[in-house]
Parts: C-alpha cells; structure tokens; sequence
C-alpha cells in the first residue's frame, strides 16, 4: 500500500513557479506574451519595470527591494494557489490542476 503525504504548500508554490518560468522559455517565439508595444514579453511577464515597480514599491521610494520583490511574488502565488484550489481545502490534487 503505498502512502501518499500532502505537499507541502510552500514546495507547490515553488513548483508551480518553476513551471510557468519553463513554459515562458520553451515557448516559441510566436506563441510568447507580448508587451503593449508588441514587442516580446521579458522576464517581467509582459509588463512595463514602471508597472512592476509600482505593484511592488510598497514604502513609494521609487525603487524596490529585495523583499518587496519576494513579498510581491510570495502574494502572487499564493493568489494563483487559491484561484487553482477550487474546494479551498487547501490541497491542489488532479481534478483542480
């Protein structure tokens, strides 16, 4: 009988993360996001750095930190977690992913 453990939702978190930064990168040219401007999405997922700097600069100095990039990220994917956790039972399994 095989015994399964819950994941961990910090290790979820990560994996999930890994995953969609694999996505972007072994997507095809044509089928990358694009920015406003039409010009292929960089590693701030088709944002401008003045959007994702005023969704992180949480103390308005203009610049953000390395915590306030994490805290930023950390915020996201735990949004993402909910948004995929359609029971809210705080487990993802096969029927919600």
């Amino acid at each position: 009988m095989k015994i399964r453990r819950p994941v961990s939702r910090v290790m979820l978190l990560a994996i999930l993360a890994s995953l969609s930064a694999v996505t972007a990168v072994a997507q095809p040219e044509g089928d990358r996001p694009r920015r406003p401007d039409g010009l292929p999405a960089g590693p701030l997922g088709g944002r401008s750095a003045a959007e994702m700097i005023a969704r992180a600069d949480q103390d308005g100095d203009g610049r953000v930190s390395r915590q306030e990039f994490l805290e930023t990220r950390t915020a996201e994917m735990e949004a993402m977690f909910d948004r995929i956790d359609a029971n809210g039972d705080g487990f993802l399994d096969e029927r919600e992913v």
